[in-house]
């Protein structure tokens, strides 16, 4: 069953206020597509890996709380 436009984008404007780095959207064919703010910036020259894998497990964090498995 498919929820109303105006429910839909409702809980997607929710969703984005509610977390930090990360952004629903609704891509061209209606799918959910889930921006994460993934840095990539570097320390005196350096890729800092524990950074990035930090923001990954905050994004999948937070897909986990909005999708829950059952």
């Amino acid at each position: 069953m498919k929820a109303e436009p105006t429910v839909f984008h409702e809980k997607l404007n929710e969703w984005n206020s509610e977390y930090r780095y990360v952004k629903f959207v609704v891509d061209d064919d209606q799918d959910v597509v889930v921006d994460i703010d993934l840095p990539l910036d570097l320390h005196v020259g350096v890729f800092q890996v524990e950074s990035f894998m930090s923001m990954v497990g905050v994004g999948l964090q937070v897909i986990e709380e909005v999708y829950p498995s059952s």
